[in-house]
């Protein structure tokens, strides 16, 4: 597989991950805790592989544009991590936090596109190619991690314990 069928195939891939992502975020869930956590860690994972696998593969390296605009991609989706997660409605209901996402924190999700896309354009014409397009894993993991990070922080503050991990409440 060349390097334009890779980052397609990841481009479709991060798309069926944020296409699930939103139905749920929108939908009224228990709050566990493994779940605000688990995604987000494998994407940063996933990210970061995609970034030192197109650094390794020959004469591409990272410039200092790409330092920079992954600086500004980071920051900038710490933010709107930050906002949606603050926007999550956490109630209690069955003795336990739940959470359901709003109209806000779909807005929230518009403007993280938005603005990962035209970071991605800006990026590319400055020269930093490997942000443009390597980094959407990373953004996205980091995105979805600080907004895990903010439910958590928020749910801790309510006082209402957490659902159990259905992983660890089965019985066999």
């Amino acid at each position: 597989m060349n390097l334009n069928t890779t980052n397609a195939l990841n481009y479709l891939v991060i798309a069926a991950l944020i296409v699930w992502v939103l139905a749920r975020q929108l939908q009224a869930r228990p709050v566990v805790v493994r779940k605000l956590f688990v995604l987000p860690i494998i994407l940063v994972v996933v990210g970061i592989g995609s970034l030192d696998s197109a650094t390794s593969k020959g004469s591409t390296h990272f410039t200092t544009s790409d330092i920079t605009w992954l600086a500004i991609d980071l920051a900038v989706t710490v933010l709107f991590g930050t906002v949606r997660g603050a926007s999550v409605r956490l109630y209690p209901q069955d003795g336990v936090l739940w959470r359901k996402g709003n109209w806000v924190t779909l807005l929230g999700w518009l403007f993280s596109f938005a603005a990962r896309a035209a970071i991605g354009v800006l990026a590319s014409d400055q020269g930093a190619s490997l942000v443009a397009s390597s980094a959407l894993a990373l953004s996205f993991g980091v995105s979805l991690a600080v907004q895990g990070a903010v439910i958590y922080l928020r749910a801790l503050q309510s006082g209402v314990p957490f659902a159990a991990d259905p992983r660890q409440t089965r019985a066999w």
